[in-house]
């Protein structure tokens, strides 16, 4: 009876583990959280709505991709090219943009609180309505970006160029800025508004 009961428990196991998630897998990347993809084409895929959170996707081609209310928390996107990309709604809490190149993307309602974008290239997005709170954005091109409504609250925007940025309606508070920091022409810093 024992011998029967442990090949019972065997088999079941066996086709637990066989009938387990299956992820889907494009150019050779798991689409699935932790996946290790780093400077991988994935170039205009469709990855709306699927969880990439703490995956390795660090210089990863992710131009033209539609990533829209996908879940890309704590990964690492350092390096990748999100050039033209679809972020709307995406939520990046903690996530790694490090010299990551969005420029032109579309991250209308995106979550980038407590994101490092330090030095990345977010020259002519679209950031409306996005929340950046208390994100690095130490070194970031900004320049033509629209971030009409967006909450900057806490963010570290020291020697950020935000020149022709759409700053109206932006929440600025506490934020850190220096010298080197270029706002739109008219900006004061010290009041947080145009004059």
């Amino acid at each position: 009876m024992k011998k029967v009961l442990t090949l019972l428990i065997l088999i079941t196991t066996v086709l637990i583990t066989a009938c387990g998630p299956k992820f889907e897998t494009v150019n050779g990347c798991e689409i699935r959280p932790e996946t290790q993809c780093s400077k991988l084409d994935l170039s205009k895929a469709q990855l709306q709505e699927v969880d990439l959170s703490n995956a390795d996707l660090s210089g990863a081609d992710l131009t033209g991709a539609d990533l829209s209310d996908a879940n890309l928390s704590g990964a690492d996107l350092s390096e990748a090219n999100l050039k033209g990309a679809y972020l709307r709604r995406t939520e990046l809490h903690q996530a790694d943009l490090r010299e990551a190149n969005l420029t032109e993307a579309n991250l209308r309602g995106a979550d980038f609180s407590d994101v490092n974008l330090s030095g990345a290239d977010l020259s002519g997005a679209n950031l409306i309505y996005g929340i950046m709170r208390g994100a690095d954005l130490q070194g970031a091109n900004l320049h033509g970006a629209d971030l009409g409504g967006t909450d900057l609250s806490e963010a570290n925007l020291q020697g950020a160029d935000l020149r022709e940025a759409n700053l109206r309606g932006t929440d600025m508070s506490d934020v850190k800025y220096n010298e080197n920091t270029k706002f739109p022409e008219g900006y004061d810093p010290e009041v947080m508004s145009f004059w």
